[in-house]
């Protein structure tokens, strides 16, 4: 049996190996009990600001801040941007100075998505997880992202997030994320995504029923 993260990785995989034995799709997972706190947060308060939780260090991530520092706070003055997370680059650090609030390494980011409005995920490059936006959702956060930001999750714009992908269209989603009703409709519909799909127990079926 051979188990892969997302269809992308299972196909991959058995183009290799000429599509030989058992395959099924395990995917990444966030723990969404250890997020019920900053979710009973959200249902009292709707937070204050952006929030974009990474580690500056990794490339694309830097992209990402730099696009939500260059493109995004000129456009929304008024909603703050926290960028919690290691690694952040000389010229980020100087790129956020009197725009952002860049806090560097954190013990724990959950603190930092507790008490934002939003969560703003701008990935236009790279590969890997997309544990950012799974977090968010565990947290009951509305989340903005880029399609490339939540490849390989099986979400839908406007139901469980909202896509964007210019600054025009990024900057306007935020607002639209921040409206109360919205964002209650965004944060019920992704937490039920991750509590079904994408939460531990929901991975224990999995593995369980292919296991069998």
């Amino acid at each position: 049996a051979l188990g892969a993260c997302g269809e992308a990785v299972l196909d991959g995989f058995a183009t290799k190996n000429g599509g030989d034995g058992t395959s099924f799709v395990v995917p990444n997972v966030v723990d969404t009990a250890s997020y019920r706190e900053a979710v009973s947060k959200h249902k009292d308060h709707a937070g204050v600001g952006m929030v974009f939780p990474a580690t500056f260090s990794y490339p694309p991530n830097e992209a990402a801040a730099h696009f939500l520092l260059d493109e995004i706070t000129p456009r929304l003055p008024d909603i703050p941007l926290v960028l919690p997370g290691a690694g952040p680059p000389p010229g980020l650090v100087a790129a956020a100075e009197g725009r952002a609030t860049l806090t560097g390494a954190v013990p724990d980011m959950r603190p930092f998505l507790a008490d934002a409005a939003v969560m703003v995920v701008p990935l236009f490059e790279g590969g890997g997880t997309r544990l950012k936006v799974l977090e968010g959702f565990a947290a009951g956060l509305p989340v903005v992202a880029t399609a490339k930001a939540v490849e390989g999750l099986a979400v839908e714009d406007d139901h469980h997030l909202l896509l964007a992908e210019t600054p025009e269209e990024f900057a306007s989603a935020v607002r639209r994320a921040g409206e109360p009703e919205v964002a209650a409709r965004l944060r019920h519909a992704a937490h039920t995504l991750v509590e079904l799909h994408y939460s531990v127990s929901a991975v224990s079926s999995i593995l369980a029923a292919a296991l069998a």
